[in-house]
């Protein structure tokens, strides 16, 4: 049986970090200042941003359990709790609608959320969005309020799919699901009231993966690709695996933890799912590719990015050198989150306002 007795898992907790979202970033700053003027901490932290310092504190200090001591459906009940507490608040959009991408003969109906923001006209462009979490975790609810965040300051149309999840559906079932929903959206665009030329496609962490394995597979077809912390490398033999090993938010178990639910040994280096392996990249999907510096991922999406530009590639590639790896679900406990996550947005918005 999983348990999690933490103080994060108290109705009272939810109810007071809920209601005090710019006291708790104060706080995690505060608290980060503290530590990162600690011996202990001074050198190995060097550089990290005082939030993000202040959040893997408070997480050693509440007696968080790490992810990977749990069972999935343990791990997945847990970071929806955690998200919702530092996530938000998340801004009103016009509608929420779900529905289900089918795909062709013989594949898997996709769950689908449709965000629409206020005085969309019909032909505009369409972001689909796909989570992190490893491809064993996250779903609608954890990035339900970075999903209206992207329909409200980017005025459009965002799509998020509820792809199936590791150990139960292992490699490659979310990148048959990630292909199903980009080929319906597609198909549907005129329906939905987008330009099929104008559709987009996005995500953080495994969701940024899986973005890139599609607009490989669907070259000609996608306008924009949004990979942020994106995996690409999942034999994790870049240096930044090493020197980012421990102490940060993904960590080598929680690492392991996912990649062995969800691989076969022999699959890793499969162009499909370790897109840094793809031979030819060229005529993808311009890019826009985000890394953070304190995260084992960061040289992977780096050298991806950089491929992709040797390639030809149009890339808009940068580096958030203070945070932390899953920032962009964090803007209600971090300051430096919100303002990473504004970054990213005035970028997609300025790619698709080209289009």
């Amino acid at each position: 049986m999983d348990l999690n007795p933490t103080l994060f898992g108290t109705a009272l907790a939810r109810t007071l970090l809920a209601s005090a979202q710019a006291p708790l970033s104060e706080a995690l700053e505060r608290l980060g200042r503290a530590t990162l003027a600690r011996p202990t901490y001074r050198q190995r932290w060097a550089g990290l941003d005082p939030g993000c310092a202040g959040l893997l504190m408070a997480k050693k200090l509440l007696r968080q359990p790490d992810l990977a001591t749990l069972s999935p459906k343990a791990a997945r009940r847990t970071l929806r709790e955690q998200t919702a507490l530092i996530d938000g608040p998340a801004p009103e959009v016009a509608t929420v609608e779900a529905s289900v991408a089918l795909p062709g003969p013989g594949g898997v109906a996709v769950p689908v959320r449709i965000y629409r923001s206020r005085g969309l006209r019909p032909g505009g462009p369409a972001l689909i969005w796909l989570h992190g979490g490893g491809f064993v975790v996250g779903d609608f609810e954890t990035h339900d309020a970075a999903c209206r965040r992207l329909c409200a300051n980017l005025a459009l149309t965002v799509i998020a799919a509820d792809y199936r999840l590791a150990p139960e559906f292992p490699f490659p079932a979310a990148w048959d699901d990630a292909l199903t929903v980009f080929d319906w959206v597609r198909r549907e665009a005129r329906s939905l009231g987008v330009a099929p030329e104008r559709i987009a496609m996005g995500g953080d962490s495994a969701g940024g993966a899986l973005t890139a394995s599609v607009a490989n597979a669907r070259r000609g077809q996608m306008a924009l690709q949004v990979l942020l912390y994106p995996g690409t490398d999942f034999t994790r033999s870049m240096p930044s695996h090493e020197t980012r090993r421990q102490d940060f938010l993904l960590d080598k178990p929680l690492l392991d933890w996912f990649v062995n639910h969800t691989f076969r040994p022999n699959e890793l280096r499969h162009p499909r799912a370790s897109v840094y392996f793809e031979p030819e990249l060229s005529e993808v999907a311009p890019a826009i590719v985000v890394t953070a510096g304190f995260d084992p991922l960061r040289d992977e999406g780096d050298a991806y990015a950089g491929r992709l530009r040797a390639a030809g590639v149009p890339v808009e590639h940068w580096c958030e050198s203070a945070l932390l790896h899953g920032t962009h679900t964090m803007t209600g406990a971090l300051r430096s989150a919100a303002r990473a996550t504004t970054r990213l947005h005035d970028a997609v918005a300025r790619k698709l306002a080209a289009l």
